[in-house]
């Protein structure tokens, strides 16, 4: 049976599903291919052949995910731009804070582990002086004209 909505009657679709955007996994034969050649051992006939493929070891996996990072890194890059303090990732903050705070403490995570990338390392420090320390512990203070004098 036909995966989608269908009106009262159950005899029309009314609307597809939402398509998956997900690239097929290559074929075990590919994929034996991809293996040796990150190993060293694809044969001279099977390299020069498929080298006339452009991106053929490129995973789309790969560059989903690069793209994806660079894609938050921009975003906060605006966020900070806007006049924003550097967003938090616990639950109680939601919607662009929330997703960037969460992206962020991951990358955070990354270096303290050493796992982030020294591409990205450079990009953040670039783009964003002082990723690393995020915010001030504590509550910000208020310097109202009473306090001052």
């Amino acid at each position: 049976m036909a995966r989608g909505i269908y009106d009262e009657s159950s005899t029309k679709i009314v609307c597809d599903p939402v398509p998956q955007h997900k690239p097929a996994p290559p074929p075990p034969r590919h994929r034996a291919r991809l293996e040796e050649a990150r190993d060293g051992t694809l044969a001279t006939a099977y390299r020069d052949g498929l080298a006339a493929l452009s991106g053929w070891q490129t995973s789309t996996r790969a560059q989903a995910d690069s793209a994806w990072w660079e894609e938050r890194l921009s975003a906060l890059v605006t966020y900070r731009a806007a006049g924003n303090d550097w967003p938090r990732h616990k639950s109680f903050v939601e919607g662009l804070e929330h997703e960037l705070g969460v992206w962020l403490h991951y990358q955070r995570a990354k270096l303290h582990r050493g796992e982030l990338d020294q591409a990205k390392f450079l990009a953040l420090d670039q783009a964003l002086p002082g990723w690393r320390e995020g915010r001030r512990r504590g509550r910000k203070s208020r310097k109202s004209p009473e306090r001052l004098t």
